[in-house]
């Protein structure tokens, strides 16, 4: 008599393994986390085998990514009695939208066992498993892929990945990049803490998609689960991504547009450039860190500006190199620094203790190493900032300025930065202010930092007191004033920016959990925090659009926390409704960053524009 494993409650555990994939097929939370709950004590690593079956056969293209990591997470804790990792992946698989379509094509294409006559056989000596030439195959594989031949393509790479399962990731990869997707490391998004939606076919390729299962087949030709990973689904590359709509989404999760970004950047620097051609861009890491943005600036040719050694390795990590970095803020990181700058970078210093600190690092060095320094001036705002060296302090400048007193240290580059100067004529300030110190110290290099206005919805514009500037005249005031005081272009002008390029590239959209009304006043509440939509909440009433329909009413807009602080937007005027979805506009600059796990999840979820079909819904507003 064979054995028969059972579960906690004398369940045969194949059966108990089957009920929890059909309750997540059919969103029965309770029949599914009874099922969990049987497994997770004595059969755990099983049903975790068994939920990443699900994310392939009933999930498909949306949360195999995100059970993996869990996966990961609970096997690194160790702990037996830990339900959360487990409980969560069950209510990701349960409330995510379904989708088969790899599991069919797997069933009806890759299980065949009828060969085509797609091309001549070849000479036996590298062939596919019925005898194809085995070079023609695989440019053949590559074609259907692209052209999206489903049949075709599910013969083909069948035929390729039996034997040949090296070269059959290769074909792909190489495919998908041809068709715009760029390829990231799991560990990357752990180390974030960013689970990303899988609607991208770069999650999908690095993963794996579809398992056999526990089926008699898949334990023949791969022996075990845990080898196998395949991929099963390859022609549909560009057409399933685009059936899913914004209703379909799970809730909260941030809306991207990646396309917004680029272009921000590309319509400022084209236009400095109209007026002022030594220059470059320093995207400033902490306003964002979505992997995408970080990508593109990459992509751009342009610099990423990081206050902290974190920030610093994050960069290189995405690819980055040093000679591409900007290193300024106050954290005590000489040695880092001054390594930044020997290979090219900026080391912009705070203070003249640090300099000093760094001094003593330079000695012995046969070449000296250049360096940069914030200098701190009045602005006539009637703020005093605390960064950088105090310009009026006459001992410290003194010291600057003295070669003998740091021979190994130059100091090239010249740095300020300024919050709440915003306006034309404060850029133009700092411009001219910098080139006289930089003629002072002899300097090649002038960064003034950033803080530009984003571009913004009209209903956020019209909440500051001043005129909003364009990127346009931003990049107008700057490179005329630059061109003004060096015509021969001979000092490198660095703008910084983080606000100005992401704030309209990121929203995020949320369902409402509750409308009630209390003493005359109605209060909704939704399954966002303010944390979620970040430093928006902190200083203006972020921008709602509604998506629901029926009467317009007064509202105040609460988060999911239990605090009478998660308030979101206290006056809101337009249609609400239990259910129904709102979109929080303009929210990139400070805020996906920032999220935490104060007593709930925050909001991990990214899945950018150009994959929903009905993203002219965003547009519109």
């Amino acid at each position: 008599m064979s054995y028969l494993p059972f579960t906690k409650n004398g369940h045969n555990m194949f059966e108990v393994s089957s009920l929890i994939q059909k309750a997540i097929r059919r969103k029965d939370m309770e029949y599914a986390c009874y099922a969990a709950r049987e497994m997770m004590f004595k059969y755990r690593s099983y049903l975790w085998k068994r939920m990443i079956v699900v994310t392939a056969e009933d999930c498909f293209d949306l949360v195999t990514r995100p059970i993996f990591i869990l996966r990961q997470r609970d096997e690194e804790c160790g702990n037996i009695n830990e339900t959360k990792h487990i409980s969560q992946a069950v209510n990701l698989l349960v409330n995510t939208r379904k989708n088969r379509d790899a599991d069919f094509f797997a069933c009806n294409l890759l299980n065949s066992k009828n060969k085509w006559d797609v091309c001549p056989d070849g000479d036996g000596y590298l062939v596919t498993r019925h005898g194809h030439d085995l070079k023609t195959m695989a440019a053949l594989l590559k074609k259907t892929i692209l052209n999206a031949e489903d049949e075709l393509c599910g013969y083909i790479g069948n035929e390729i990945r039996n034997w040949y399962l090296g070269l059959f990731w290769s074909i792909v990869r190489d495919a998908a990049r041809e068709l715009g997707y760029v390829f990231r490391d799991v560990a990357e998004v752990i180390e974030h803490r960013h689970i990303y939606i899988l609607m991208n076919v770069e999650h999908l390729i690095e993963v794996g998609i579809a398992f056999f299962g526990n089926s008699h087949q898949y334990r023949q030709s791969f022996g075990s689960i845990d080898e196998g990973c395949v991929f099963y689904w390859l022609a549909p590359m560009s057409r399933l991504y685009h059936r899913i709509t914004i209703e379909e989404l799970p809730t909260p999760i941030y809306i991207t547009d990646v396309d917004a970004f680029s272009q921000n950047i590309i319509t400022f620097r084209d236009e400095l450039r109209k007026e002022y051609g030594n220059v470059r861009i320093g995207y400033s890491l902490k306003t964002n860190y979505h992997v995408p943005f970080l990508k593109e600036v990459l992509r751009l040719g342009e610099m990423a500006e990081v206050v902290s050694p974190m920030e610093r390795n994050k960069a290189m990590a995405y690819g980055f190199t040093e000679s591409d970095i900007i290193y300024n803020g106050v954290i005590p990181d000489a040695y880092t620094k001054l390594q930044t700058a020997e290979r090219g970078g900026i080391a912009n210093f705070d203070n003249v203790d640090e300099l000093k600190e760094a001094v003593s690092m330079t000695a012995g060095h046969f070449l000296p190493v250049d360096v940069g320094v914030r200098l701190n001036f009045d602005m006539h705002t009637g703020v005093v900032s605390r960064f950088g060296v105090d310009v009026e302090n006459n001992e410290e400048m003194s010291w600057l300025l003295d070669q003998k007193a740091h021979p190994y240290l130059r100091i090239k580059k010249l740095h300020c930065h300024y919050s709440g100067a915003r306006e034309l004529h404060q850029f133009r300030r700092r411009v001219a202010t910098m080139a006289r110190f930089a003629r002072m110290f002899g300097a090649d290099t002038i960064d003034i930092g950033g803080n530009m206005f984003g571009v913004l919805s009209p209903e956020f514009d019209m909440q500051y007191k001043c005129v909003v500037p364009s990127l346009s005249e931003y990049a107008h005031a700057i490179g005329s004033e630059m061109k003004k005081q060096f015509p021969d272009e001979s000092v490198r002008l660095i703008v910084e920016g983080g606000t100005p390029f992401v704030t309209n590239a990121m929203h995020l959209l949320t369902k409402i959990t509750n409308v009630k009304t209390i003493r005359g006043k109605q209060y909704v509440t939704v399954d966002c925090r303010n944390e979620d939509v970040g430093w928006t909440c902190r200083y203006k009433e972020p921008v709602v659009q509604s998506l629901c329909a029926g009467e317009e009413s007064l509202s105040t807009i609460f988060g999911s926390e239990c605090t009478e602080t998660d308030i979101i937007r206290r006056s809101y005027f337009g249609p609400v409704a239990r259910g129904g979805l709102l979109l929080l506009r303009d929210i990139g600059a400070y805020s996906s960053n920032l999220v935490n796990n104060f007593i709930k999840f925050g909001c991990v979820l990214f899945v950018d524009k150009s994959l929903l079909i009905n993203q002219e819904v965003i547009e519109a507003h």
